[in-house]
């Protein structure tokens, strides 16, 4: 017998389309104060977040909330999404096809990511109460590193961190004298002082 004759002609593959990649942080688990961050491979040419929906759980429906979006001032290929998020909901997060399109012509696919945030059980808080500081201040909450997880302004000689996950923290208070939001370093020239600081230990 003959060998089967391969077909003269196969049937073309289909065409690989490809995609701008978005990477969603989007925990399963989500704090209530958290957000949800997009990043892109290429820089944006256009975006359109009427495509982008936010959705909550309300009893077995599924609703569009509002939400608000920001893009970074430096990291411009970042976005941030913000919404009221209520304990214990579940939401998701979705976008349609075209919503973000590259530099290069590419757009993204669609995505879709669920999430449920956290219980208010699951949260702490610290409350300060700061005295005899006459200047602006603001309180930075520390953790083990002495890295930076939250700032908090002085208002009416108090700053709150609500929502705190349990963990060992620090905290410093820093007398902002001159408002800017930040710790200013002395200028020998212009004979001015650091901005003083002053240390909360193991919180």
């Amino acid at each position: 017998k003959k060998k089967r004759k391969e077909k003269d002609s196969e049937e073309p593959e289909p065409e690989v389309i490809s995609f701008l990649n978005i990477n969603a942080q989007v925990a399963p688990s989500m704090d209530v104060y958290d957000y949800i961050n997009l990043t892109f491979d290429d820089p944006l040419q256009s975006y359109d977040f009427a495509a982008v929906h936010v959705q909550q759980k309300v009893d077995t429906l599924w609703k569009d909330i509002p939400f608000d979006y920001e893009q970074d001032s430096v990291r411009l290929r970042t976005f941030r999404v913000y919404g009221d998020w209520e304990p214990e909901k579940e939401y998701k997060f979705q976008t349609d096809s075209l919503a973000f399109i590259g530099i290069y012509g590419l757009h993204t696919n669609k995505m879709e990511k669920s999430f449920r945030v956290k219980s208010l059980n699951d949260y702490g808080a610290i409350f300060f109460n700061v005295a005899e500081v006459v200047t602006p201040a603001f309180v930075e909450l520390l953790n083990e590193r002495d890295n930076v997880l939250r700032k908090a302004e002085v208002v009416d000689g108090k700053a709150d961190f609500p929502f705190l996950t349990p963990g060992k923290y620090c905290a410093r208070l820093i007398e902002d004298t001159n408002g800017n939001g930040i710790w200013d370093t002395g200028n020998y020239e212009e004979q001015r002082q650091p901005e003083k600081v002053h240390y909360y230990n193991q919180l």
